[in-house]
């Protein structure tokens, strides 16, 4: 009787020993610290000492009138005004070619068939026949029979 005991009080002692280590390991888990909890004055402050550091550039006054960096004046000399074609080069250009006149529905009628909206949406009714093939044959009968 006293080996049995002796025997009992070994198997009780591991298993004690057992949970107070599954007890341990479950509880040094809440034991860790938690972060600070969400505060938003900090990160405005951090913003605040950051724009210091950053100044803003001076403000030119508002102008009253119109004085433009990019504007050449009339009487400014011939070496600083802008170099541009006249505009009727373009038009002289034109008349080389012959003039064929059209109507409203002529213009709209090549706009679209010269389109190339148009002739990717001449597409769409194939795509949309593959596309029911495609979905046919997901539900082939020979596999989900």
């Amino acid at each position: 009787m006293m080996v049995n005991l002796k025997r009992c009080m070994a198997l009780l002692s591991r298993g004690l020993s057992g949970a107070w280590l599954a007890a341990s390991l479950a509880t040094a888990g809440c034991n860790l610290a938690e972060p600070a909890p969400f505060d938003p004055a900090s990160i405005e402050l951090i913003q605040r000492k950051t724009a210091a550091d950053n100044p803003a550039p001076k403000m030119l006054p508002l102008p009253n009138l119109l004085e433009s960096p990019y504007i050449v004046p009339a009487d400014a000399p011939p070496g600083r005004r802008p170099a541009t074609m006249p505009a009727t080069s373009f038009v002289s250009r034109l008349g080389d070619y012959p003039r064929q006149r059209l109507s409203l529905e002529e213009t709209i009628q090549r706009g679209v068939a010269n389109s190339a909206e148009v002739r990717v949406s001449g597409f769409v009714p194939a795509i949309a026949a593959i596309q029911v093939i495609e979905a046919e044959a997901r539900f082939d009968p020979t596999l989900f029979a």
